[in-house]
């Protein structure tokens, strides 16, 4: 029995001796209509290995005095039942 990384990597060795350019070209066809008609394997894959803070809080432009009225917009006594059913609306 193959495992999953056998297969991969007989695959990726088959493509590798191709040389037509045409071949690639479908190749390349195939797997973009794959992911095509999977769009939860686009979003699920992370768009970056790891996570630094430091970037994070740049890249959404963080600040602090942004967040702190926040907390005072958010209802305390709202029951939770209330919450789930204006999210599953």
């Amino acid at each position: 029995m193959m495992t999953l990384e056998y297969r991969k990597h007989h695959l990726l060795q088959i493509i590798q001796t191709f040389q037509q350019e045409d071949w690639i070209i479908s190749i390349e066809d195939f797997i973009n209509n794959l992911l095509q008609n999977n769009k939860a394997y686009l979003y699920a894959k992370p768009l970056q290995k790891s996570i630094d803070i430091a970037s994070l809080i740049q890249e959404q432009n963080y600040q602090q005095e942004h967040i702190i009225p926040l907390f005072g917009a958010l209802e305390e006594d709202v029951p939770f039942e209330t919450l789930l059913n204006d999210l599953s609306a």
